[in-house]
């Protein structure tokens, strides 16, 4: 069997060419519809809008991109700065934190061994906390002549001294 021709295989196929012709024109009819042709005007005219106005802002997004540049670099710097703060603070810690925490430690220390004492030391004159506020009890009375609380000292006789409060708040001594 011989092959067929170029020619004689178009014919036979000829047919479907049409048809698949046919489908593709129709479907570049609908592509360039109407409705598509508005809406690539006008997808089109915006961007030509867009262009202009940012031409027309060219100098201001210029100068915006060098201070955004420049803050950037200020930025870099900064982030440096707040390192070597942060590594001094570690370092400063590491180093001298332990002397402190070692000289609180002593501080606390003593005033744990203070404490300590002073509360031997109030055990120890509580009897004679006692004996004194019931002679201070004894030696303050109200005074006949005055209606004001006197106060009289017991170092002796000869020396016992009154003290009352003036109108004016200021104290007078006088002796009994």
């Amino acid at each position: 069997m011989a092959k067929p021709s170029a020619l004689d295989s178009l014919l036979a196929n000829g047919q479907s060419l049409l048809q698949k012709a046919e489908i593709l024109l129709g479907d570049a009819n609908k592509m360039f519809s109407d409705k598509n042709i508005e809406n690539l005007t006008a997808v089109l005219d915006n961007t030509r809008e867009v262009s202009d106005a940012l031409l027309e802002q060219r100098s201001r997004l210029d100068d915006l991109l060098a201070r955004l540049d420049s803050a950037s670099q200020r930025a870099g710097e900064a982030a440096v700065k707040v390192s070597k703060v942060s590594d001094n603070a570690n370092a400063l810690l590491e180093n001298e934190g332990r002397a402190v925490l070692g000289s609180l430690n002593a501080a606390l220390k003593t005033i744990e061994t203070t404490s300590a004492r002073i509360d031997q030391l109030t055990q120890n004159n509580q009897a004679r906390s006692n004996q004194a506020c019931r002679v201070w009890a004894t030696c303050h009375r109200r005074c006949a002549n005055c209606a004001t609380l006197c106060v009289i000292s017991t170092s002796s006789p000869a020396s016992w001294v009154k003290t009352r409060r003036v109108p004016s708040g200021a104290a007078k001594q006088y002796r009994s």
